[in-house]
Formats: C-alpha cells, structure tokens, sequence
C-alpha cells in the first residue's frame, strides 16, 4: 500500500508479498520499504522485496545501488551493496553474493525455476499463475534440470507439461476447486 501523493521528509510503502523497485535517487526524500520484519531505506536503487509474514519468508536482492535494513526502531542492522541477497533464516540476517540475476525475471513475465528444490519450484509456479498446488504425493521427486525458464504468458499447463518431462510426477486439475494436484 501506497500513498496516492508523497508528501514530506520520506516516501514510504507499506509491503506484503513480493514487489519490485526502482527507486528515483532523491537524499532528500529516502524511499522506506515497510514489512513485517525489517524496513528497507534507499535514496536510489533498483530491488526486489519478497515479505511473506504468514511463513515467515523475508529477502531483499538488490540489482544495483545501495540498502539499508532498518528493525522498527529505525536503526540499521545490515547493508548492501549490489549483486546482494540478504536473506531472513531461523530469525537472522545473513548476505550472500547474488550468484543469478534470473529469479528477479519475473516483472518481465518469465519465470525461472533455475537452482530450485521441487517444493521451491511449486511455490515459484503458485506466485506467478494465481494458482494453487497441493502435492498429494509422499516423496518429493526429484529434480533433473540445472536451467528452465518459462514465459508466464504460456500459462501453467504448458509450465507444468514442461517440468512434468524433467521430473517424474503427474498432476491433474480440480476445476471446481482451482487446484492442481501432484501425484
């Protein structure tokens, strides 16, 4: 959520879920992600935000610029530099180099699912279709491709055909209920 007009010292936004920013340089004006967990402060930058409070998930990667992680109390508890990813894990801050650019593609419709687990790449297909998935299956199969990209204009069956060849799974469609099953 977002003010229709900024007025005053900073901009701020408020934030649930994930976004992309590419914020006008302005020293005057610092540009504030709020979140549930931590705050981000920038005068100029281009970054992604996922903040997800009902699991807990909270990451910053930054493409280019400079950050500051703020707690509530406005004090700052990490920095970044670009070509960073910090990362909230088991209640700590930790950055790590930003190895792939991929996983940001998604403001320009595609979606990679490069380095991802099976679940990751569920909860990846979920986020961008509007969908739901629910695996009904004991074992998580396992993954057999280092790179796969899908344009979301394809839609999820096309993504979900595609993936099905590298994995060794099947799915099927609860139209009355708008979910895809993992079998």
């Amino acid at each position: 959520s977002y003010p229709a007009l900024f007025y005053g010292v900073e901009r701020r936004v408020c934030l649930k879920g994930e976004a992309m920013f590419d914020v006008a340089k302005d020293a005057d004006h610092p540009f504030i992600v709020e979140t549930f967990s931590y705050d981000i402060k920038v005068t100029g930058t281009c970054f992604d935000v996922f903040a997800d409070e009902a699991t807990g998930k909270y990451s910053v990667g930054l493409l280019d610029g400079s950050l500051l992680i703020q707690d509530k109390d406005a004090r700052t508890v990490a920095k970044m530099k670009s070509n960073e990813i910090l990362r909230l894990e088991g209640g700590m801050l930790a950055i790590s180099r930003m190895e792939n650019r991929d996983a940001y593609l998604w403001k320009e419709g595609v979606v990679s699912l490069t380095g991802m687990s099976f679940d990751e790449v569920l909860s990846s297909l979920e986020r961008a279709y509007g969908v739901r998935i629910i695996m009904r299956r004991t074992t998580v199969p396992p993954v057999h491709f280092s790179y796969l990209k899908f344009r979301v204009s394809d839609g999820i069956e096309h993504a979900l055909r595609t993936l099905r060849r590298r994995c060794d799974f099947s799915y099927e469609y609860d139209e009355g209920k708008g979910v895809y099953y993992i079998d």
